[in-house]
């Protein structure tokens, strides 16, 4: 017969506790900034600038708060919070800017608000990534964001 072993506290203690205390520190961040990334009601977003953003096969439709759109061109501001208001005319997109924001899905029949904030200068490439017909990988936008001079001097150009 086999001796009778009883186990080890010692051991089994630290193979319980230590992957706790690493689910714990992990959580931490993971939970702030999916709060900060998710989408909210248009009750709850912040003063900045609204922006409508249209998603339908296979083009992205931006308006500014000046009324005019634009289209797979999304022009910002440095330095200000944006509010977008995303929505689909179609099927479910989904807004992504790896570089600004998390992705966000449009949905059809329903107006999702998103906040960005703190933009700094730059372009940045944005995409639709949920699959949406045979000419998805054709969905892409660009994202300038310029000087608040440069931003107004757009406005004004603007279609």
């Amino acid at each position: 017969m086999p001796e009778d072993v009883k186990g080890n506290l010692k051991l089994e203690l630290t193979w319980t506790i230590l992957p706790i205390i690493l689910l714990i520190v992990l959580a931490v961040p993971t939970i702030a900034i999916t709060y900060n990334q998710s989408p909210k009601m248009a009750a709850e977003a912040d003063d900045g600038i609204d922006i409508g953003v249209a998603a339908q096969q296979f083009t992205w439709t931006f308006s500014q708060p000046n009324g005019k759109t634009d289209q797979n061109k999304l022009v910002l501001p440095e330095g200000e919070d944006v509010t977008l208001h995303l929505s689909s005319k179609d099927v479910i997109h989904s807004f992504w800017v790896p570089a600004l924001a998390g992705k966000i899905d449009a949905i059809p029949g329903r107006t999702v608000t998103y906040e960005i904030k703190h933009l700094q200068k730059g372009t940045y490439r944005g995409k639709c990534a949920e699959y949406c017909g045979t000419q998805h990988t054709n969905m892409v936008f660009e994202v300038q964001v310029v000087s608040k001079k440069a931003y107004q001097k757009y406005l004004k150009e603007m279609k």
